[in-house]
């Protein structure tokens, strides 16, 4: 007799969370919702990166789990033969995501002057032109809505075009005979 089981989707789970914060940022015009959401959408993309090579590449976690999420999407894609571009939306997201998300998981104290240079940022705080940090200015709610949608578009293209098992937008888990 087979066992039943319960399988989590875990990717599905932090692409939700990401879709609630980003209409509580912009419900509320909330940096700390903005946050939120881009950092939830990360986990969803590597979730799902690791979601697909756990159910299509033999041994996936002896030999991918520790690879950066680039170097997992790439050797899925490359592997299926499935052509995406960096430099075009959504994919071009990805780089973005990700980027945001290991300066918040890696944080570190910088110092800005207020020297104007080529391709500085700068934060409009009330009057005031404050320089910032690349995630300051990405983890607002006018953005965040759009990396939820580059997010949900990157998970839909690589559903379409690997040969894995569709799982319903909705779907967190499920009760499965013999895992």
């Amino acid at each position: 007799m087979t066992e039943a089981q319960r399988k989590v989707y875990t990717y599905r789970h932090m692409l939700m969370v990401a879709e609630r914060m980003s209409a509580q940022a912009k419900e509320n015009n909330e940096r700390d919702n903005s946050i939120a959401t881009i950092v939830f959408c990360a986990f969803a993309l590597e979730g799902y990166l690791n979601h697909a090579g756990e159910e299509l590449i033999p041994r996936w976690n002896d030999r991918f789990e520790k690879l950066k999420p680039k170097a997992k999407l790439i050797m899925l894609t490359d592997h299926y033969r499935v052509n995406i571009e960096f430099g075009t939306l959504p994919f071009q997201a990805f780089s973005t995501i990700f980027a945001v998300r290991n300066q918040l998981a890696h944080p570190k104290t910088k110092k800005h002057n207020y020297v104007e240079k080529k391709g500085k940022i700068w934060l409009k705080v009330g009057t005031t032109k404050w320089p910032a940090e690349r995630w300051e200015n990405l983890c607002k709610a006018e953005y965040s809505e759009n990396f939820v949608e580059n997010t949900q578009a990157m998970i839909k293209f690589l559903d379409n075009a690997l040969p894995l098992k569709k799982i319903p937008n909705f779907l967190v888990s499920e009760n499965v005979l013999g895992i």
